[in-house]
């Protein structure tokens, strides 16, 4: 289910997706700050935080995420548009919703995400081939305590109380298998989302990229790959952040939040106009 904050306003609701290992406890601080401007809302994918595992087995395709979100939030919203904003992978989950459902994305902000733009990029993606086979080690990485590590080493910095459901992921056996399966399912899964229909270009578009590193070539292909899609697009605007991949959302989260604003009309001037 989806866990709202804040009053609903003119706004549209923004719509948070996590990354690979992520959920709710990922956004605390953004959504807090959010909530202070209008109506946020995230949510656990299945088997992961405190959402529970289905019995059965489970389609974890970036196309299959998208349509259980969509069913969350026409539960939560009805038919009104919402923003979508989308953090690593959970930035392929939030554009198959968009290309599926047009007409209910009011603007995506895709935070040092994945898209399927990252097909052309061959650095980009074999980094995430990478992390595929990586993350097939992470149940026994999980049943060694190694896992603990994982929190601590990535820069999010939520209350203790959300820390120790962010945990949860990284530790609990359930948790850690759905997770990676998830993660398996990310690079075939870029191929399917771009089977759906394209992307509507008057959809406006707000780009993160987060980089310590960017003059690196790993780096600058992974922001080509990134700002490919705002390129695109009739509105948008791309912000390059001295931030790590997941700081982004503790210690450098202002600007998630700026351009949540931004998608709702803040700093006219700011980005590209195009398309008539």
């Amino acid at each position: 289910m989806l866990e709202c904050q804040g009053q609903r306003t003119a706004r549209p609701t923004v719509i948070l997706e996590a990354g690979a290992f992520g959920g709710v406890a990922d956004w605390t601080l953004v959504e807090r700050d959010l909530a202070k401007r209008g109506r946020v809302c995230a949510y656990d994918r299945v088997g992961l935080g405190l959402a529970p595992l289905e019995v059965e087995a489970i389609d974890r395709s970036p196309v299959a995420i998208a349509r259980r979100l969509e069913a969350l939030v026409s539960q939560e919203e009805g038919d009104r548009p919402v923003i979508l904003a989308g953090h690593s992978n959970g930035g392929l989950y939030v554009e198959a919703f968009a290309r599926l459902w047009p007409q209910r994305t009011a603007g995506l902000l895709l935070v040092d995400a994945v898209g399927t733009d990252v097909q052309n990029h061959p650095l980009a993606l074999a980094d995430l081939e990478k992390e595929r086979q990586l993350t097939g080690l992470a149940p026994f990485a999980r049943a060694t305590g190694l896992s603990r590590l994982g929190p601590w080493l990535s820069e999010i910095h939520p209350p203790a109380e959300a820390a120790a459901r962010r945990e949860l992921t990284w530790t609990r056996r359930s948790s850690t298998h759905a997770a990676s399966e998830e993660v398996q399912a990310i690079v075939a899964g870029l191929k399917a989302v771009d089977t759906l229909p394209p992307l509507r270009l008057t959809i406006p578009v707000a780009v993160i990229v987060a980089s310590r590193r960017p003059t690196a070539p790993l780096d600058r292909d992974w922001r080509a790959a990134q700002v490919a899609i705002a390129d695109r697009a009739c509105r948008s605007v791309v912000v390059d952040a001295w931030s790590s991949h997941t700081s982004i959302l503790d210690a450098q989260g202002d600007y998630v939040v700026a351009l949540v604003d931004w998608l709702n009309g803040g700093q006219p001037w700011a980005g590209k106009r195009g398309c008539g």
